[in-house]
C-alpha cells in the first residue's frame, strides 16, 4: 500500500463501494492500478515483473529457498504474490491471507491471470495465532482504508506468534509507509527488535516507503551471500541487490 497520486489518462474499469469503503482499479497506459478510498494499494504492469515501487523491493526474497513457504499478510491486488511468481512459477508455495471479501473479488479483476497461491479469507494476526505451519518467509503487507497497519500488527502477541511461525531460520518482511517516520516507527521497530534483528532497505532512491527486513537465527552475511550467488548474473535487478547490500541494522534504544 503506498498513499495516492495524480494520474492523467487513467481509465476505470472496476468499481465497488461497500461498508464507507470504496475499491477502484484504473489503467494508465500498460500500468494498472487498485486503490481502496483514493489510496493505492496495488499496482502492476501485467507484461512487466518491475513496477519501480516498494513492491519490487520483495522480489529478492524468492532467490532465498529453491522452494519457499510463504505467507503473505494482506493480499491487495496481488502484487507481490504476483512478482515472486513470475520468478518461482511452480516452486513457489504461498497462502495470502485476507479479511475483506470485497477486495478478495477485487483482486480476480486486478490480475488477468493469477499465481497458484491458497487464499485465506481470515485475519492476519489470528490465522497466524491458529496455524502451526512453519514458514520461510513472511511478508506483512496490510492496511486499513486510512492508510494505517491495523494495531494488531504492532503488538508482542503478533511478533511471537510469527516468530514460532517460521523455521528456524525465517525471514518477516514488512512494508511501512513513510509517514510512519517518528516515535510510531521507532516504537514498531523496538517491538519486532525483541525476537527478531532488523533492518532497514536502502530504497531512498526508488519509494518513501521504509521495508524493514526482519532476520530470525539468520546473520545478514549469509542473507547477503545467497542474494549475491543467486543474483549475480541478474543484471535487471542489479538496484535491488545493491538495496541489500546497503541494508543497515536499525537499534532503537529507550
Amino acid at each position: 500500500m503506498r498513499f495516492h497520486g495524480l494520474f492523467s489518462k487513467e481509465r476505470e474499469i472496476y468499481s465497488e463501494t461497500y461498508g464507507g469503503k470504496t475499491i477502484t482499479i484504473t489503467e494508465n497506459g500498460r500500468l494498472r492500478i487498485l486503490k481502496c478510498n483514493g489510496i493505492i494499494f496495488s499496482k502492476i504492469s501485467p507484461n512487466l515483473l518491475f513496477v519501480n515501487e516498494y513492491w519490487d523491493f520483495f522480489i529478492p526474497l524468492a532467490y532465498l529457498h529453491e522452494k519457499p513457504k510463504i505467507l503473505m499478510i494482506g493480499l491487495g491486488g496481488g502484487t507481490i504474490p504476483f512478482q515472486l511468481g513470475s520468478i518461482l512459477n511452480d516452486r513457489m508455495d504461498m497462502v495470502a491471507v485476507e479479511p475483506d471479501q470485497h477486495m478478495m473479488a477485487a483482486y480476480t479483476k486486478f490480475l488477468d491471470k493469477t499465481p497458484n497461491i491458497k487464499i485465506e479469507n481470515a485475519e492476519g494476526s489470528e490465522y497466524i495465532s491458529k496455524k502451526k505451519s512453519s514458514y520461510d518467509i513472511i511478508i506483512l503487507d496490510a492496511y486499513d482504508q486510512n492508510g494505517k497497519i491495523p494495531i494488531q500488527f504492532h503488538g508482542k502477541e503478533f511478533v511471537s506468534n510469527a516468530y514460532e511461525s517460521l523455521n528456524e531460520k525465517g525471514v518477516i518482511a514488512i512494508n511501512c509507509i513513510g509517514s510512519m517516520l517518528g516515535p510510531e516507527l521507532d516504537l514498531f521497530i523496538q517491538t519486532y527488535s525483541e525476537k527478531f534483528e532488523v533492518y532497514r532497505l536502502d530504497t531512498s532512491y526508488h519509494t518513501a516507503n521504509i521495508i524493514l527486513i526482519c532476520l530470525k537465527n539468520i546473520s545478514r552475511e549469509d542473507l547477503i551471500n545467497t542474494l549475491e550467488e543467486k543474483m549475480r548474473n541478474e543484471k535487471d535487478k542489479e538496484f535491488l541487490l545493491k538495496a541489500y547490500l546497503s541494508s543497515k541494522r536499525v537499534f532503537i534504544t529507550t
